[in-house]
């Protein structure tokens, strides 16, 4: 959503997402429009605005969520490269600052034992589905094993009746 919006620097017109958001410094209004200042990897410090209908769009989501707009916007921002990362997590019901908390221990932690971010998100992506395909079709057990496990049982089939 911010990649797509322009901003100029040394006199040329640019897009948010060509300069690689790093961290967000302030964020503001100047008369009815939102501006952020951000450090980036490409250009350094940079202020952009944000278009009146987007900054709509943004009060609307923050306000079905329990955090300030600075607190959404900057979350955007510091922790869009974790976003697909977060998805499985969210799905499960746990809350984007959980998942942004354990994805930072786990980054630096990941960094220190010479592992990838990438990698270990991965694997653990891969574990997480892995789970619950298994949770919701398990293979074929008995009805003892099912109660045991709290699965609900199988009814048995209707038997044969006996004739005489």
């Amino acid at each position: 959503m911010l990649e797509s919006l322009d901003f100029y620097f040394g006199g040329k017109s640019y897009k948010v997402g060509e300069a690689g958001l790093m961290f967000c410094y302030e964020i503001g209004r100047e008369g009815r429009q939102l501006y952020i200042v951000a450090l980036t990897e490409n250009f350094g410090t940079i202020v952009f605005y944000i278009p009146e209908e987007m900054a709509e769009k943004i009060k609307k989501r923050v306000q079905q969520l329990p955090y300030t707009l600075n607190d959404y916007l900057s979350f955007l921002i510091e922790f869009k490269d974790f976003e697909p990362i977060a998805i499985p997590f969210r799905k499960c019901g746990i809350s984007i600052h959980e998942v942004a908390a354990v994805l930072g221990e786990l980054s630096a932690a990941t960094a220190q034992a010479g592992i990838t971010i990438q990698d270990a998100a991965e694997a653990l992506t891969t574990l997480t589905e892995a789970y619950s395909e298994m949770k919701k079709n398990p293979k074929r057990v008995s009805n003892n094993w099912l109660k045991m496990h709290s699965f609900p049982m199988r009814r048995k089939g209707r038997g044969k009746k006996k004739r005489e």
